[in-house]
């Protein structure tokens, strides 16, 4: 891509001689043939080896879709105007698609859609219904959403059997339960895996700050187990010194809580809730991975050996005990995210890195180095790696000196945000925002646009090619015809 920008800038700028002035030398014509060529060439045959892949993956193996719909512009308005939907966007070339499909095909089957209002599982191709694609502002497949009383929302969870069981549990079973004791609220708040959201209906608002917190739940179901709750016992709100007639709604995480202040619809509630659906310390999956991705969060990481077999406990040896998750690292980190200086510049987490030692291996990272901690912008693919500073953390923490783990901690953090620890890539695009930024340069890598700006290039390309044939061949002819009669 690049060698054929750089063809192209030859190319045009030869082209703007010939536009300005009306003529080029023979020379120049040459250079001009050979870059559009050359630039014609390298975009060809990257569409070709994309037309290739494509062609490559094949049409879908004939499947059972058991109790999936396939959803055409001419069912789908009809269809999705009732009821609840799960809806797959796909293309039938896409490998994760063909894994996906099956998956809701049992799913579909399953006693879960039968629960409460009941769901139904619906398909649509986008190769061929891009106008329902294009409405869903569908971009990647496979692309999932959920359909909840008219509304669309995205689905971000994994993609397994148990999650999206889950999932349709916590979607289709709309009963909120309600705290009526100080003792109750106070065990429901003792966060420890989850955030817990709590509403206090308002006195005079209070069947519709209900039907507004079922709306929200409902849309909130992918984020994860997050329990809902309403209180309406006078005994909490003097407990709080709440007003008696106001209504509240709170996020609870372990630090303590954050209230909403914004408007009083659904959409910007469920913003709110997706901002601050996770604890201030997290256990690092891929779900929450990409949300901090997405949101461009630098991601402070503490490896731990967990001591588990596989992905989870589920890959342990018959009859085996999980290992308790230890607890190493937790208040330090908690405390990192307790400083206004830090917490709404990184994501505070913790990995269980035995499990994870092949993708460890991108940052130079072994188990015998435990715990270890580092930063990882996964939205640039750069890196702040210390093995010094790692190695001092790790001793205060394996020494149990929780104040100087959190220094060392917070100091390395500091000299992340200012520039002073050295920045490292994890691959080619890392290594080009790495140049851009020691330089202080804008981002180099391209943007999503670069397929379109390519495919725009080719044609000018093309273009520019053809002209300079032609031109080529005249100036032949002419200088032919010149010699001919010279002799």
């Amino acid at each position: 891509f690049f060698r054929s920008f750089l063809d192209a800038q030859v190319a045009f700028s030869v082209s703007l001689q010939l536009l300005l002035f009306g003529s080029v030398s023979y020379r120049a014509m040459a250079v001009l043939r050979s870059y559009a060529s050359a630039g014609l060439a390298v975009c060809l045959s990257v569409l070709l080896l994309c037309t290739a892949e494509a062609g490559n993956s094949g049409s879908p193996e004939p499947d059972d879709l058991k109790q999936m719909q396939i959803l055409t512009s001419q069912n789908f308005s009809t269809e999705i105007g009732s009821g609840n939907w799960l809806l797959m966007f796909y293309a039938p070339w896409c490998g994760h698609c063909k894994r996906v499909k099956p998956i809701l095909a049992n799913l579909s089957v399953s006693p879960e859609v039968s629960m409460g209002e009941g769901i139904r599982i619906g398909l649509v191709d986008c190769t061929t219904e891009s106008s329902i694609c294009g409405l869903y502002s569908v971009s990647i497949y496979p692309t999932l959403k959920y359909v909840h009383e008219g509304r669309a929302h995205s689905y971000r969870g994994n993609r397994d059997m148990d999650t999206l069981k889950t999932f349709l549990r916590r979607l289709l079973v709309t009963d909120v339960e309600e705290i009526s004791s100080l003792m109750a609220f106070r065990k429901f708040t003792d966060i420890t895996t989850n955030v817990a959201v709590v509403l206090f209906p308002g006195q005079s608002s209070a069947a519709e700050d209900l039907t507004l917190l079922g709306k929200v739940r409902a849309g909130a179901a992918s984020f994860g187990p997050i329990p809902f709750t309403v209180v309406k016992s006078q005994e909490v709100r003097r407990a709080l010194n709440l007003d008696p007639a106001e209504r509240v709604l709170a996020v609870y995480n372990e630090l303590g809580n954050q209230t909403y202040d914004g408007p009083w619809e659904d959409a910007a509630v469920l913003a709110w809730i997706e901002k601050n659906q996770f604890l201030a310390v997290e256990e690092l999956e891929p779900y929450k991975y990409y949300v901090y991705t997405d949101r461009r969060l630098p991601i402070a990481i503490l490896l731990l050996d967990f001591g588990r077999v596989g992905e989870g406990a589920e890959d342990l040896l018959p009859g085996a005990d999980t290992p308790p998750v230890p607890t190493t690292g937790l208040s330090e980190l908690r405390a990192l995210a307790g400083m206004p200086e830090l917490a709404n510049k990184f994501a505070f987490t913790r990995l269980d890195g035995g499990n994870w030692q092949m993708w460890l291996k991108q940052f130079g990272i072994s188990q015998d180095q435990f715990p270890f901690f580092f930063v990882f912008e996964s939205f640039n693919d750069l890196y702040f790696s210390n093995v010094t500073a790692a190695a001092a953390i790790a001793e205060a923490l394996n020494g149990q000196d929780s104040a100087k783990a959190t220094q060392l901690m917070a100091q390395f953090l500091h000299r992340v945000l200012s520039g002073e620890e050295e920045v490292k890539a994890v691959s080619f695009a890392g290594k080009i925002k790495r140049f851009s930024r020691l330089l202080n340069l804008p981002d180099l890598t391209p943007g999503p646009r670069v397929i379109y700006l390519t495919m725009a290039l080719c044609l000018a390309l093309f273009g520019i090619f053809l002209i300079a044939t032609w031109f080529s061949q005249k100036k032949g002819e002419a200088k032919a015809l010149a010699e001919k009669k010279k002799n």
